[in-house]
């Protein structure tokens, strides 16, 4: 009885002593290919929508046991702006199918939408662009021409051009433009250029380097 004790006894301790030895891991059991699970192949971005909607299309292989689409859109610095889970059902023949969803992101910026199975880190990709929206006040506005002049101080912008830009027409701002023929700025001789200014046509008097003027006065 004590040999078949110490028989046993044996065992267990050489088997505990192989499971510690380096290179005897116990090394997990591949996947079988009949439970392979959804793979992203592609991500891509439409333009937005009339309302600022956005819609991701992703591109995967079913796999033969169903899975979960993890996507996210933000930027490469982890600024989370949104994210949706999306359930692929199985489909044991393997083939592609697609999802899409909808989403809106109004912040300005270069973005991306990214997605990949759950819990992992292989997917695809697609970056996407928010421009910065015209203000309310900057649509109602234009630029009149409304004679000659000019005056020192105010200004608080510069474009090339004999004309101001139309996008930076808003209330409470005049321009005054320089040709480089008819028109010359002694500061800047030869160059055309407008200057933007925070005054207004009565105020702005004075100033040596005249050129055209221009208001910025509702459509």
């Amino acid at each position: 009885m004590n040999r078949h004790f110490a028989l046993l006894l044996f065992i267990v301790l050489l088997s505990g002593l192989a499971c510690s030895l380096p290179g005897l891991e116990r090394v997990p059991m591949p996947v079988s290919e009949d439970e392979t699970p959804p793979e992203v192949v592609s991500v891509s971005v439409s333009p937005p929508s009339g309302s600022g909607e956005f819609t991701g299309t992703i591109v995967f292989t079913h796999g033969a046991v169903p899975g979960t689409l993890s996507c996210k859109w933000g930027n490469q610095m982890d600024r989370l702006l949104g994210n949706k889970f999306l359930d692929v059902p199985a489909d044991s023949s393997l083939k592609q199918g697609s999802l899409s969803i909808v989403f809106q992101v109004s912040e300005p910026g270069e973005w991306s939408l990214r997605c990949t199975r759950v819990n992992y880190l292989l997917g695809g990709e697609a970056p996407f662009t928010v421009t910065q929206p015209p203000t309310a006040t900057q649509l109602a506005m234009v630029w009149q021409e409304i004679g000659t002049g000019d005056c020192t101080g105010q200004d608080v912008n510069f474009t090339d051009g004999a004309t101001p830009d139309p996008n930076l027409a808003a209330a409470g701002l005049i321009a005054v433009c320089w040709d480089g023929q008819t028109y010359i700025n002694g500061g800047e001789p030869g160059k055309v250029f407008c200057t933007y200014k925070s005054v207004t046509a009565d105020q702005c008097v004075g100033g040596a380097n005249i050129g055209v003027m221009y208001q910025a006065i509702p459509k």
